[in-house]
């Protein structure tokens, strides 16, 4: 998929990455495929910030569709995260599910149950947080992941593109921290989450080839 400055600068791209995208050479990231594989490459403790960009372009230039499938397979990534810890508790499940389901059959009352499905497992999230005691952490942001999934679904269905765009790249962002926050260790948690991050950017670029 080709791209350009010109086509940053429509997306809204912040100036950081702009100046970088100037800086290579233009036929190495001609294509959203090459930049990111270029921001993977250069992924390392001086440049944390590429992988955040990789996120950020790949769910600015997606169909909603596209977004609410990269927000699904981050939510599907980390959801045993959630359930290991609660596991009567089904309501994130139920987002990813009303997520599949409206990307079957968009229509009006899969957007409702979608909306209906973000709105429970935002509060899941909010209530895992708030109760974590230091150690529901990952199981926070497991849930966050799976509301995004199913907002990303609502957005989509509502055509709020920008919005989509938004709740995949953050459903990304929140499964990496789920398994961050499940591993022991600060060293082990940088690595869990640039790992999970990256094998989730690397999913988005199936959705683009």
């Amino acid at each position: 998929m080709k791209l350009s400055i010109e086509i940053l600068e429509a997306k809204d791209a912040c100036l950081e990455g702009k100046i970088w995208y100037k800086a290579q050479n233009p036929t190495s990231v001609d294509s959203v495929e090459k930049c990111v594989e270029k921001l993977l490459s250069e992924t390392n403790e001086s440049c944390p910030e590429h992988l955040r960009w990789a996120n950020w372009l790949l769910t600015n230039i997606f169909t909603k569709d596209q977004n609410v499938k990269y927000a699904i397979f981050s939510a599907k990534k980390v959801l045993h995260i959630f359930e290991n810890k609660y596991p009567k508790d089904k309501r994130p499940r139920k987002a990813i599910e009303a997520a599949e389901v409206y990307l079957i059959n968009p229509c009006e009352e899969t957007k409702a149950a979608a909306e209906y499905a973000w709105d429970a497992a935002r509060a899941v999230a909010e209530y895992a947080w708030a109760a974590r005691a230091a150690a529901a952490g990952d199981a926070a942001w497991a849930a966050r992941a799976a509301a995004r999934a199913a907002w990303a679904a609502w957005a989509a269905a509502a055509g709020a593109a920008a919005r989509a765009a938004w709740a995949a790249g953050d459903a990304a962002w929140a499964a990496a921290w789920a398994v961050a926050w499940d591993a022991a260790g600060d060293a082990a948690r940088g690595a869990a989450y640039d790992s999970t991050l990256i094998e989730i950017i690397r999913f988005g670029l199936t959705l683009i080839v």
